[in-house]
């Protein structure tokens, strides 16, 4: 004979999380208590939309700005007119640089902070870039085209070297 399912039905909501103190360290060796160094971003002086940057032996480029129209597929993703922006890093430095924490941002007209779009032809970078290679990478923003003249891309590949700031019309 099969043994019958057992139903628990329970009606209390009154069972608080329990918290298990640990005894891990931190992974540096620090504690909560210990203060962070204050660190400060920079941003180098602007460059034009077709200018090479080649600040700490890491060259970024706009390979290519391109209008186009996208599909929103995310969340606050809105379909209609964008830029596509080909961002192309070269890695003179001798030790590899974690694509995975490049940020791309722009700037329309106004100043205001373009949507970033998921959807195609964004392909953002992610992995290493070894010492002495290239790669390219698609960063897509939702932008009004009466808000491209002029525009403001910035690209910040390590937290230690300045964010690059290219500006000018589309």
């Amino acid at each position: 004979m099969t043994p019958s399912p057992t139903v628990s039905t329970s009606t209390s909501s009154s069972a608080a999380p329990v918290s298990t103190p640990s005894n891990v360290p931190a992974p540096s060796g620090g504690t909560t208590a210990q203060v962070v160094p204050k660190s400060t971003m920079t941003t180098a002086a602007p460059i034009g939309l077709k200018q090479t940057s080649a600040a700490n032996k890491v060259e970024v480029s706009l390979t290519s700005l391109a209008k186009v129209n996208v599909q929103g597929r995310g969340p606050g993703e809105i379909s209609g007119p964008a830029v596509a922006v080909t961002v192309r890093l070269s890695n003179g430095a001798s030790a590899p640089l974690d694509l995975d924490h490049v940020i791309v941002n722009l700037l329309d007209a106004k100043g205001q902070l373009a949507t970033p779009m998921t959807g195609d032809p964004a392909a953002p970078f992610q992995g290493k870039l070894a010492a002495g290679a290239d790669q390219s990478a698609v960063y897509v923003f939702s932008v009004a085209a009466s808000a491209l003249k002029p525009v403001q891309i910035l690209v910040t590949y390590d937290v230690e070297a300045p964010t690059v700031l290219f500006k000018g019309n589309l």
